[in-house]
């Protein structure tokens, strides 16, 4: 009887070990573990995409002055060129470009006063600026007016002008040295229009135009020459040379910057000197920063107000990027 109650107490006080080291295991539980981060990346929403001719077709801005009506009349008289017909001149100017491409403003296959058009068309998310430049050389014997009516003028003259399509267009005439600029902008297509892509190919994300964008989402613009020549003016002279005109055209990303009021290599100090604004010294509290191709650079306001960036610049051309009074300032400079 003895033998079996001691067994008891024993089985008992063996269960009751056995529990609390069961509740010591539990009480004692725990880990570790590591996971490793992935940045998935970044995606530039910027796009600069824009479609537009590297070149015009041939022939595009070839020009024929004709201030005394020959054609129209020698047409009419049976006693043209070979080539001059009615079909190809239905109209009279006093300058004429040959339309080769068809557009709404001339026939195709005819002469007017104007040349065809360049087209470009904005399919990139971000504003463009636009230039324009038509440079007239090897002019003999002409001068060059910005007066399309030849008031009071008796000279052979010439008036040629870069002129837009723009719901207001923009005319700019050449000055009297044969050069005109006309700068204008297209707006970015609407981000609705994007979408954020994986490239497999490159492994990142890109941000591109969606398949099934609609042309009239895009902004485009256009431009042509037009000109005419003084049919009051004396043509009479021997040696009277038409010349030749060069028209460029730049299509870039729009910037907020403007361009420094003065921007120079000082070649006795071996440094780039600049003045954000005409006329104003430089506060040192306000400019903020200074870059020369990317590099931030240390500088020095001079008692004049100017500002000199620390370094010797090398030999070629830079890129000068400063922020002023919360103005961003760009431009190059070569030494």
């Amino acid at each position: 009887m003895e033998s079996r109650k001691f067994k008891k107490y024993v089985a008992l006080a063996m269960a009751t070990i056995l529990a609390f080291s069961l509740n010591m295991v539990a009480l004692a539980a725990g880990g570790s573990s590591t996971g490793d981060g992935e940045f998935e990346g970044s995606v530039q929403t910027d796009v600069f995409e824009v479609e537009v001719p590297t070149s015009a077709a041939e022939g595009t801005y070839d020009f024929i002055l004709d201030p005394e009506n020959l054609i129209k009349q020698s047409i009419e008289n049976g006693q043209a060129k070979d080539d001059y017909t009615e079909e190809k001149f239905p109209n009279a100017y006093s300058m004429y470009f040959a339309n080769v491409s068809g557009n709404s403003v001339s026939v195709n296959g005819t002469y007017t006063n104007t040349s065809d058009p360049i087209k470009a068309v904005n399919k990139g998310s971000t504003d463009v600026d636009i230039k324009i430049t038509a440079e007239l050389t090897e002019l003999e014997g002409i001068t060059v007016t910005d007066d399309k009516t030849f008031a009071d003028d008796t000279s052979a003259s010439i008036y040629l002008a870069i002129k837009d399509t723009a719901t207001t267009p923009n005319e700019v005439a050449m000055d009297e040295n044969g050069s005109a600029t006309l700068t204008a902008s297209m707006e970015g297509t609407d981000e609705s229009n994007f979408q954020v892509v994986y490239d497999s190919t490159n492994d990142k994300y890109v941000y591109e135009l969606k398949d099934d964008v609609d042309e009239s989402e895009f902004s485009t613009y256009e431009f042509r020459l037009t000109g005419a020549a003084n049919t009051a003016g004396d043509w009479s002279a021997d040696g009277i040379v038409a010349g030749s005109v060069e028209v460029t055209w730049d299509f870039s990303q729009h910037s907020d910057s403007v361009a420094f009021a003065t921007l120079m290599y000082n070649a006795s100090s071996d440094r780039i000197v600049f003045r954000p604004v005409a006329g104003e010294n430089v506060v040192a509290s306000k400019l903020t920063s200074v870059t020369v191709d990317g590099a931030s650079k240390t500088f020095v306001v001079s008692s004049q107000g100017s500002v000199t960036v620390s370094g010797s610049p090398t030999v070629g051309t830079h890129e000068v990027v400063a922020v002023y009074d919360g103005q961003t300032y760009k431009g190059t400079v070569t030494r």
